[in-house]
């Protein structure tokens, strides 16, 4: 007989070594019996074993790995992800940065070479408008001097006006010429030459009232009662203003009047000079529209 004390089977240790096995056959009698009586030392059993098990699986380790090794390779790719997008980033500013350059460089090209064809045009038309008018001119404000029916002394009054006029506009005083022309208009229309009234706009012009000598330009063209040297030498001084407001358009219709067979008749001596201005005022004005079709 067996006097030794008798072991608790209800604790823990005795509960692993029935699920590991390590009780003798009277232990395990009396720890089933145990259980059969006690649902919730069952119960307790059940759970240790179930614990026990899933720390015995021999695979467990391996899958704790393969989680390890998934994490760290999602890690990886995101930490890749991240340096690609990176990467993308800065390729992007990089290359937005080079568009916004060669803008910058192409607009600045633009306005050069745009600034450059105003320059010619604008001093063309300077230097057209400080050369008096057309030679032609002064013929027909002679012939309808000698026109007019005047008395002596009202011929010899309307020549000393005619002069005092051409004098002082090549003499650069418009001020003068203005106040002589508009002084005759108002005390003896008698005395009043057509032709004055081109004289009166352009010393307007050269006085800086550019806006006024416009509009005086645009009457002149549209009088039916001016020759038709007056009128024709006005379209010119007209385009020339509309050069310089840049009324490109307006300046090229009237440029192209003046082209047409028997326009330039009048100017006689001149008129391959002023074909020659009229002629590369067009060229210039047709490279500015084929800069401008190129860049659309």
């Amino acid at each position: 007989m067996n006097n030794s004390p008798q072991r608790d089977l209800s604790s823990d240790d005795a509960i692993v070594d029935y699920i590991d096995g390590n009780l003798n056959s009277e232990e395990v009698q009396l720890f089933e019996g145990l259980m059969e009586k006690d649902a919730e030392f069952h119960k307790k059993v059940e759970i240790m074993r179930a614990t026990t098990q899933l720390f015995k699986y021999p695979h467990l380790e391996k899958s704790i790995d393969l989680i390890k090794n998934a994490q760290k390779s999602v890690q990886e790719k995101k930490a890749q992800e991240t340096t690609s997008k990176r990467i993308q980033r800065e390729f992007i500013i990089r290359i937005a940065a080079a568009l916004i350059g060669v803008v910058f460089f192409v607009c600045i090209w633009i306005l050069i070479t745009d600034k450059n064809s105003y320059s010619e045009i604008i001093t063309i038309v300077g230097e057209a408008f400080l050369e008096p008018p057309s030679s032609s001119i002064h013929t027909t404000m002679f012939d309808n001097l000698n026109g007019l029916i005047l008395s002596e002394k009202e011929a010899e009054e309307a020549k000393n006006i005619q002069d005092y006029v051409l004098s002082e506009y090549k003499q650069a005083n418009y001020k003068n010429v203005k106040e002589k022309i508009e002084d005759t208009y108002q005390s003896n229309k008698v005395l009043y030459l057509n032709e004055y009234t081109l004289y009166e706009a352009l010393s307007t012009y050269h006085l800086n009232d550019k806006e006024a000598a416009l509009k005086d330009f645009e009457s002149i063209v549209v009088n039916d009662s001016l020759k038709i040297e007056v009128k024709t030498e006005t379209y010119w001084y007209l385009a020339l203003a509309y050069l310089e407001k840049k009324k490109t358009e307006e300046a090229q219709r009237q440029l192209n009047y003046l082209k047409m067979k028997g326009n330039l008749d009048y100017l006689k001596d001149n008129r391959a000079n002023r074909e020659e201005q009229i002629n590369k005022l067009l060229k210039l004005i047709n490279k500015s529209y084929q800069k401008k079709e190129s860049e659309l």
